[in-house]
């Protein structure tokens, strides 16, 4: 078995590696004035969890899991996902 394999252009490479280079500094400059923004978010969500469980204990008790026919998945006409957690 022959393996034929064509030649790279070397431009074509060199071009392909200068425009992802262009769009992943594009990219990250575009995004830069959010970053801050979403440390911030991060540290809060965080920082905010465990009130956020009590909260959902509180508020949805008793577990929809453990509510007869069709309200087991829909409660309001809205699903909560977070309820089936833990």
């Amino acid at each position: 078995m022959v393996n034929v394999r064509q030649p790279r252009d070397v431009a074509q490479i060199l071009l392909s590696v200068l425009f992802l280079a262009i769009m992943i500094v594009a990219c990250l400059w575009i995004v830069q004035p959010f970053i801050l923004g979403f440390a911030w978010a991060g540290t809060v969500v965080i920082a905010t969890w465990p009130v956020l469980l009590r909260l959902q204990k509180i508020m949805f008790w008793p577990p929809l899991s453990r509510r007869s026919g069709d309200d087991a998945v829909i409660s309001d006409g809205v699903y909560h996902p977070y309820c089936f957690a833990g």
